[in-house]
């Protein structure tokens, strides 16, 4: 990977070296997780994406609930039902992430197994 000048990347962008700079400062965190993703040969395309991350995808679905319960609070729908579908699949979406969901299994086909039924009495209804 070419090293380039901050000046070179300004004019590549079309942006002063000043912006380029406070961009850098921004965003210092991602950077670094890109930075340490490439020095360490990793071939990911989704490090450094706010949506790679779970705890961003969580914390974006409360910001949408969050805004979802305001319009509901506040009335200003006519018809809550579209609106409570959409906050309950964000929560259980938010649920999966968590893995806090029970799995579920394909039903058991039994095939030609033997039933057997049992029947419990009480002592005194024994001859």
């Amino acid at each position: 990977m070419e090293a380039v000048s901050v000046k070179a990347l300004a004019e590549r962008y079309g942006v002063t070296p000043v912006t380029l700079h406070q961009f850098g400062k921004r965003h210092a965190d991602e950077i670094e997780q890109v930075r340490n993703a490439i020095l360490a040969g990793l071939d990911n395309m989704t490090v450094g994406l706010w949506i790679a991350d779970k705890a961003n995808r969580i914390a974006e679905y409360q910001e949408d609930i969050e805004r979802i319960n305001d319009v509901l609070d506040k009335g200003l729908t006519n018809d809550g039902t579209s609106f409570l579908k959409i906050k309950h699949g964000a929560m259980k979406a938010v649920a999966e992430e968590l893995a806090q969901l029970p799995t579920r299994s394909a039903p058991v086909d039994a095939g030609d197994s033997t039933v057997v039924a049992y029947t419990i009495t009480k002592p005194q209804d024994l001859p």
